[in-house]
């Protein structure tokens, strides 16, 4: 996703044409609507390009060679550029090109729609004067699509703030000693109190590649649901991204959950590592965009 974003950036910005690699845009395409046939070369007409200029960027240094008028003719993009300045001036567009297919919006519906029913039937105190309008019958748990379900979500009587808890992966010793890190559970609870104290009726949605820990540690929290196992990666991302807001912990998984949803966004200062071979590669003053705020553990 980032390199797809970097690549929109820099074509819409030289206001040049792009060509996605085949494997690539069949990845992105079963899960967005993608939609570059305005940027888009064949490839027919790509193979006979010569003298294309390779780049390899392998984490998320910003370049600003890059941006300069006529800098290169032709760019191929290999490597992560997660560097967010490549494509933050095209927010709205890549927000439009990673809406999710409606299949997979329709697969989660009436997941957060039924939990959010059962918190109504529940504590029914909750529900605003101004909102005393809302029943449990008139909220349907069928959608059309991500557009449909983000406003059914918007009428009712809940802030909801998405989580990616990483660990797995992030755990092991080699990632460690580069600098990955995992988000303590202090952490979280931290920034959980931001948005309790900053807004009323908040529900917190916790999806994780852990989650039976998950469930462990938030089992006494009337306040958070945890994603069912069954979920994939894909239906995990789309349930992130119609949050109001988001919580941060380590990866380009919560981080693009996160650009995508808007709203306040909270990350974990204390990742990556401090002094690290992960914090050279990858500075957060160039991976984290200005309007994702930092909290410390």
């Amino acid at each position: 996703m980032f390199k797809f974003a970097s690549a929109y950036g820099l074509a819409r910005f030289h206001r040049c044409r792009f060509y996605l690699d085949e494997p690539y845009m069949k990845i992105l395409n079963a899960t967005f609507t993608i939609n570059i046939t305005f940027l888009n070369i064949l490839k027919s007409e790509y193979l006979t390009l010569s003298g294309i200029g390779y780049r390899d960027n392998t984490a998320c240094h910003y370049s600003q060679k890059l941006m300069l008028p006529n800098s290169i003719r032709y760019l191929e993009l290999t490597g992560y550029w997660q560097a967010y300045r490549y494509f933050i001036n095209y927010t709205d567009e890549l927000r439009q090109q990673f809406t999710f297919r409606p299949n997979i919006i329709q697969t989660i519906a009436p997941f957060i729609l039924q939990e959010l029913k059962w918190r109504i039937l529940c504590q029914p105190t909750c529900i605003h004067q101004n909102q005393s309008n809302i029943t449990l019958g008139n909220i349907e748990t069928t959608v059309k699509d991500q557009l449909d379900l983000k406003n059914k979500l918007r009428e009712l009587p809940f802030t909801l703030v998405g989580i990616h808890w990483r660990r797995g992966d992030m755990m092991r010793p080699n990632k460690q000693a580069y600098g990955h890190t995992v988000s303590s559970f202090i952490y979280l609870q931290k920034a959980m109190n931001y948005f309790l104290e900053k807004y009323t009726n908040v529900l917190f949605i916790v999806t994780s590649d852990e989650k039976n820990y998950s469930k462990n540690i938030f089992s006494n929290n009337s306040k958070v649901i945890i994603t069912p196992d069954k979920f994939t990666g894909e239906q995990d991302l789309a349930i992130l991204t119609v949050c109001q807001h988001t919580i941060v912990t380590s990866g380009s998984f919560g981080w693009f959950a996160a650009y995508l949803a808007g709203g306040d966004i909270l990350y974990d200062k204390l990742s990556p590592a401090k002094n690290s071979g992960l914090e050279r590669d990858c500075p957060p003053s160039q991976y984290y965009p200005p309007e994702f705020i930092p909290m410390r553990r």
